[in-house]
């Protein structure tokens, strides 16, 4: 239901939305200035547009970040994979997660009566995904959850994320941004990384926002994004990356958990300081 109503505010605030768009790469200055995108339609039609800061959000194979040849700045060195579906009838009373060693599991109640089952493991454990895996792995890191999946409607299918190592990009350059998973990624594991991609989409608004209507320079507004991204994430990426490496024992993980926790905790405090933007003119 988010992208609707994402694709629904940005038209109330002036954007002009487009489906069935691929973009295939930025276009740029005689002194190497991105300037725009081109992008081809679903009929196959060629469209360009200008702009004065191109924000890619386009997600682990961002072909922005690819245009532009934004760098890794930092490499994780774990790689969980998930499997995941859409139960519906499942008795629950909120979020659970089960970290058990190489078998985490949770509920993420959603809309509709459904709720989101999720199973990470290694990559070699997840496999090609599917039911068994999902089952075995939620049976051994909450048996009460297992039971209560086996009274409720399963989804007609799954589906399965295979993994891929964390990761920060740079993500500003002249004329160019990257937000959310183009520029930042780290394990699901740990089920923040919506909540990255909001964040980070407030503090590039912010930062485009004083570079377009008040006059600020641009290298100082995007650097001052990126600083502050990476100073919210550096945390959140650590403890992650540990948490999606399943090396961890039963007597580990508790306190790896409230590291996550402090992290969390540190992020909303920065950003609950962050001053309310002046409306526009």
């Amino acid at each position: 239901m988010l992208d609707p109503i994402l694709a629904e505010a940005a038209g109330h605030a002036g954007a002009d939305v487009r489906f069935g768009v691929a973009v295939t790469g930025v276009d740029r200055d005689t002194r190497g200035r991105v300037t725009g995108i081109t992008a081809r339609t679903s009929d196959g039609q060629i469209l360009r547009a200008d702009a004065r800061v191109v924000v890619g959000a386009d997600g682990i194979r961002s072909t922005i970040a690819a245009a532009v040849g934004a760098p890794y700045e930092r490499l994780g060195r774990s790689v969980g994979a998930t499997t995941y579906g859409y139960w519906t009838g499942l008795e629950t009373d909120g979020y659970e997660w089960n970290f058990r060693p190489n078998a985490a599991s949770g509920v993420i109640p959603t809309n509709g009566g459904q709720a989101c089952v999720f199973a990470n493991a290694s990559p070699r454990r997840i496999g090609r995904g599917g039911s068994a895996p999902l089952l075995r792995i939620v049976a051994q890191s909450s048996g009460d959850l297992a039971e209560r999946l086996a009274l409720a409607t399963p989804p007609p299918a799954l589906r399965t994320f295979t993994g891929h190592v964390g990761y920060v990009r740079r993500s500003w350059g002249r004329g160019w941004a990257l937000v959310g998973d183009a520029g930042y990624f780290k394990d699901p594991v740990t089920a923040h990384g919506l909540t990255d991609a909001l964040r980070d989409a407030e503090l590039l608004a912010r930062a485009i926002v004083a570079v377009v209507r008040d006059g600020a320079d641009e290298r100082d507004a995007l650097t001052g994004y990126q600083a502050t991204r990476d100073a919210l994430s550096a945390a959140l990426f650590n403890v992650t990356d540990v948490i999606a490496g399943h090396r961890w024992t039963d007597a580990e993980i508790p306190d790896l958990l409230l590291d996550l926790n402090s992290a969390m905790g540190d992020e909303l405090e920065e950003l609950a300081a962050l001053p309310a933007l002046p409306p526009a003119a």
